[in-house]
């Protein structure tokens, strides 16, 4: 699966559980995939210097803000979505307040989608949304944006929400991807 992971990003929620006891970043995305009420977690060391560790498990959706040394991600499936990324095109469809899992599904099941953007509300705990949903129609060009999550229609359509990425890729900064199998350290991650 392709969920895209915020390197040196914390999720910003009001509604969370902390679980400690966790030595990977793995196990905190498995926690998050375990949990139906998970929406996306934050994987950090519980005491400074220590090889102590504290999985956030936020049962809303929230924004990313920057914090060192913190691994971030939100619960999703096979679709391709990236973070803080918008797709320009032709506006095929346009949906207020709606959740980031409906957008997707959204252009899924509505023929002539392409590419969706979903808007969220840069202050933390407003429900403002907006999900614009781009057609085939229109020239599709990558830009950064912030507080926009973009993404391709699915090929495999799946439905399931509990779908379990594997963690295998890191976005440290916008539109750059970071490889390394070790994402508690920054030893061995590097830009590709």
């Amino acid at each position: 699966s392709d969920c895209p992971i915020m390197y040196d990003h914390k999720l910003e929620v009001l509604n969370y559980t902390i679980v400690y006891d966790l030595k990977t970043t793995q196990e905190c995305v498995d926690k998050c995939f375990a949990n139906n009420d998970c929406l996306g977690y934050s994987f950090t060391t519980a005491k400074p210097d220590t090889n102590e560790f504290k999985c956030l498990i936020a049962h809303e959706f929230g924004r990313f803000i920057t914090e060192n040394g913190t691994i971030s991600g939100r619960k999703c499936n096979s679709c391709q979505v990236m973070e803080w990324t918008k797709v320009d095109g032709l506006t095929f469809d346009k949906f207020d307040g709606i959740s980031l899992h409906n957008c997707i599904q959204f252009c899924n099941q509505k023929k002539g989608c392409t590419h969706f953007n979903y808007y969220y509300s840069k202050i933390l705990n407003d429900p403002w949304s907006k999900c614009i949903l781009l057609s085939e129609k229109g020239k599709i060009t990558k830009r950064n944006k912030q507080y926009v999550i973009s993404g391709k229609k699915c090929k495999n359509r799946i439905e399931s929400k509990n779908s379990v990425p594997r963690v295998e890729m890191v976005t440290k900064e916008v539109d750059k991807v970071v490889i390394g199998e070790d994402l508690i350290t920054v030893k061995n991650i590097s830009s590709v």
